[in-house]
């Protein structure tokens, strides 16, 4: 079976929105923005002109860091691997065989082992293949170009339970 699909800035950018609002990413979002109002309500409280500015450039750091910082990174990731597969937009590939999973992009390839699949998650369209390194596989329902979601399903609980 054969999962195949363009990832365009569009698609990137929807997978680092999908992980900003989960668990380390959102605790650090946080902190950051609580630590922006702390130095915006400190600016207010001191009398001295030149903490009250240093105060409100920390506070303008701390809005960045909180809610900006990631974006721009993944901006410049984005365009770094865009770069290093000669295009703006570029294949994935994830071929499912009877030994492996394959992640495929441009000249670079992965190999999973069925065992290494620690959880499956589906919501519409996506499907979540999540390893127990912490990696993960998507894959998307209308994407198959051989197979179907149902088939790739059954043959991940056959192999996961072998």
């Amino acid at each position: 079976m054969k999962n195949e699909y363009t990832v365009t800035w569009e698609l990137y950018r929807s997978w680092f929105t999908e992980n900003m609002f989960r668990g380390i990413y959102l605790a650090m979002m946080l902190m950051w923005l609580a630590l922006g109002i702390v130095l915006l309500v400190l600016a207010f409280l001191v009398s001295s002109v030149i903490y009250k500015i240093l105060c409100v450039f920390m506070c303008l750091f701390c809005i960045y860091r909180g809610l900006f910082r990631n974006y721009v990174l993944v901006h410049t990731q984005y365009r770094h691997l865009a770069k290093m597969y000669g295009g703006e937009n570029w294949m994935r590939t994830v071929e499912l065989s009877d030994n492996c999973i394959t992640l495929s992009e441009g000249n670079n390839s992965a190999e999973f082992s069925y065992s290494d699949i620690a959880d499956i998650s589906e919501k519409d369209n996506k499907v979540w293949l999540k390893t127990k390194k912490r990696t993960v596989i998507r894959l998307y329902k209308d994407a198959f170009v051989s197979g179907s979601w149902e088939e790739c399903r059954a043959l991940l609980e056959e192999k996961r339970a072998s």
